[in-house]
């Protein structure tokens, strides 16, 4: 039972990283997503393709709802 939770929150451990780098490298954006979303009006915005902001953005919710995941986890155990 041990290594599972040794597993486990390296996992968690993982997903916590990966979601602060990725709201730390695009955080203007996301933020400008979050206040306002609209794909084309920031990718006109930023010079960048709408594929690209809907790659952030996607990551994004991905990286939330993964932390989602493992709080309610952790809430049961």
């Amino acid at each position: 039972m041990e290594r599972n939770n040794k597993i486990i929150d390296f996992i968690h451990d993982f997903f916590l990283i990966k979601r602060y780098e990725h709201i730390r490298e695009h955080r203007v954006i996301i933020e400008e997503f979050i206040n306002k979303p609209g794909l084309s009006e920031i990718a006109k915005k930023y010079d960048t393709s709408i594929g690209e902001i809907h790659q952030i953005v996607r990551e994004y919710k991905l990286n939330e709802l993964n932390f989602s995941v493992f709080k309610i986890l952790t809430e049961r155990v």
